[in-house]
């Protein structure tokens, strides 16, 4: 049975292919970027579907995407924290991409039941929106 840190070491390479990389979680693992309210956007994906779905978005939009640089800071068998960072093109905007991520993995059964992403969301809306940050939503409330 795979623990947090060889779940985490194999996810971040097959986040190219979305099916492979979602059938590491578990059939109702979640995957939660909270930042991502901020801008308007879904921040939780329940589910292999979902899963699998947000990162063939994300390949449609950003098709270089690939994790590097990850520095595990704190592992025990079933949580994993660390690191890592995004260097590429999205070619809807035409903008250059350098994201650096925080992720906490939670492993359960030999499978992924939360990833939970913080990234730099001035630097999403930049390269996401067409008109960058001046497209962010008003927050109401």
């Amino acid at each position: 049975m795979k623990n947090a840190t060889q779940l985490f070491n194999e996810f971040l390479p097959l986040f190219s292919n979305p099916s492979e990389a979602a059938a590491l979680f578990a059939e109702d693992g979640i995957l939660e970027i909270p930042y991502l309210e901020d801008l308007g956007m879904q921040w939780q994906y329940r589910g292999r579907s979902e899963i699998s779905g947000l990162m063939t978005r994300l390949h449609e939009l950003i098709p270089d995407w690939k994790f590097t640089d990850a520095e595990i800071l704190i592992s025990t068998p079933d949580q994993v924290f660390a690191e890592y960072h995004v260097r590429a093109f999205a070619v809807h905007t035409q903008r250059p991409l350098h994201q650096h991520f925080f992720g906490r993995l939670v492993a359960e059964h030999g499978e992924i039941k939360l990833l939970r992403e913080a990234l730099n969301i001035v630097e999403t809306a930049r390269v996401l929106f067409p008109n960058g940050l001046a497209d962010i939503p008003a927050r109401h409330g």
